[in-house]
């Protein structure tokens, strides 16, 4: 698919109009892909649990803030807030629209952004307030220079990744 910088508005040819189909259609997926998984699944509760975060490494936090802001636009603010994603960001209480921002994304705790200190201690806390097994990487393959995408590689596995053996 093409975006905007190809001539075409990302939410004219990613997001459905209609949100009738949209729902018709998570519901089947979900029927289809998700359920007979989670109905086979011998973990109890608690058991097996993992995250998935968007991580932005920089000299300071707010290069890493801007390189994550810069990357997540298109990728992801433009795209999935079109089918509902930032309901995961919404904070207890809260009654107004999720703000379909990078801000509320870091806010939420789902974009991890700073230095490779400030990563460290993000999934640190993580670790310690769900106790997660696993841990999954939004990573912005192809949003970002490719020299870029590459020292985020090499940075979070040679300075962030070693803190969490075992």
């Amino acid at each position: 698919m093409r975006g905007s910088r190809d001539g075409y508005a990302v939410d004219e040819v990613l997001q459905p109009k209609d949100e009738q189909v949209m729902i018709a259609c998570s519901v089947e997926i979900s029927q289809f892909f998700l359920l007979p998984r989670f109905d086979s699944l011998q973990a109890a509760l608690g058991e097996s649990v993992g995250a998935f975060r968007s991580v932005h490494l920089g000299d300071s936090y707010t290069q890493a803030y801007s390189l994550g802001a810069e990357c997540q636009g298109a990728g992801f603010i433009e795209y999935f807030s079109g089918f509902g994603f930032f309901e995961a960001y919404r904070f207890p209480g809260e009654t107004t629209p999720v703000p379909n921002t990078f801000e509320r994304m870091v806010e939420s705790k789902y974009a991890l952004v700073g230095t490779t200190d400030d990563i460290k201690r993000e999934l640190e806390a993580l670790q310690k307030n769900s106790n997660v097994e696993w841990f999954g990487w939004f990573f912005d393959q192809g949003l970002m220079p490719w020299d870029e995408t590459r020292r985020q590689l090499e940075t979070f596995g040679k300075e962030v990744l070693p803190a969490f053996k075992d």
